[in-house]
């Protein structure tokens, strides 16, 4: 196969590659979630003075990468973050990038950067706490689902929580990188371009060997 004719293959595949991204979306292809992604019905507007969020199980190893809340917007340059505890001891696992929100005048999900390893079949509570009124959404949850400490936003996430229980399932939700092995999901809107491209790099090299 002549050298312009790999280096014009080459370029082929780049584009492919970029258009199946930017056609199945921004959320990685091996990314998963866990937590509540649905909009709750109630507003807790005690977040300025509390850290506030609910516990849920991780099903496998992985990396935390981004956290995610449904909150209201309805007040600007408001400072908010989440965080990442262990239910077990109730010790700090990680806490997220600060947000500064402004107001748009209805409810919004809002993503937080961060980083951590988890642990399969380990519960974990997702949190959030801000330095002005901005409620967090809840439905009804199990019992002793929902996790509260009084706290001051200047005093930050304290190491180790002192939590009191309440029976809301916020809406929070963690999204990772799986770590434990085996072949990750392919989301079904990915599949005709990936197969696609590889039916199109199978035959230009099956046909190039002809040659």
């Amino acid at each position: 196969m002549k050298k312009s004719n790999v280096s014009m293959l080459r370029k082929i595949i780049i584009v492919l590659a970029v258009s199946c991204v930017a056609m199945i979306g921004a959320t990685p292809l091996f990314a998963d979630i866990f937590g509540y992604q649905t909009p709750g019905s109630s507003d807790d507007w005690s977040m300025w003075a509390q850290i506030g969020g609910s516990v849920f199980t991780i099903p496998e190893d992985g990396t935390a990468t981004q956290m995610s809340a449904y909150i209201g917007s309805y007040s600007d340059n408001l400072k908010i973050k989440t965080a990442i505890y262990k239910h077990s001891d109730s010790t700090l696992v990680a806490e997220s990038l600060e947000e500064n929100i402004n107001a748009t005048g209805t409810h919004i999900w809002q993503d937080f950067t961060i980083s951590a390893s988890l642990t399969a079949d380990t519960e974990y509570v997702l949190v959030l706490m801000s330095d002005g009124n901005i409620p967090l959404t809840y439905n009804g949850g199990d019992t002793d689902q929902g996790h509260k400490q009084g706290r001051s936003y200047s005093d930050g996430f304290p190491g180790t929580a002192s939590f009191n229980h309440n029976n809301n399932k916020y809406s929070i939700y963690c999204t990772y990188t799986p770590g434990g092995g085996g072949v990750p999901e392919v989301p079904a809107g990915a599949m005709p371009f990936m197969g696609a491209l590889c039916g199109f790099v199978y035959v230009t090299i099956r046909g190039s060997r002809r040659k």
